[in-house]
């Protein structure tokens, strides 16, 4: 994709992800990617960072508890 593009990461009750799941997420395209929490869901991203991918970033998303997730990898600063 060569435009800006999301990534939602839905709800427990919605689309079960087990505690210790490890998303890794590549942004290939061109324009950020940007990690999304659905409702009731939280991630935290980096220490001082967001949840935006930029082009040719990684990142790994790991849920930790339910609907809970921590981001590290290559993200756009806060």
């Amino acid at each position: 994709n060569v435009a800006a593009k999301t990534l939602t990461f839905r709800p427990f009750s919605e689309f079960e992800i087990p505690v210790g799941e490890v998303f890794n997420i590549r942004n290939s395209g061109a324009g950020l990617l940007t990690i999304i929490a659905g409702s009731g869901v939280t991630i935290n991203p980096p220490a001082g960072g967001t949840l935006a991918v930029e082009e040719n970033g990684m990142v790994s998303v790991i849920c930790y508890d339910e609907d809970k997730y921590d981001m590290i990898g290559q993200v756009v600063p806060a």
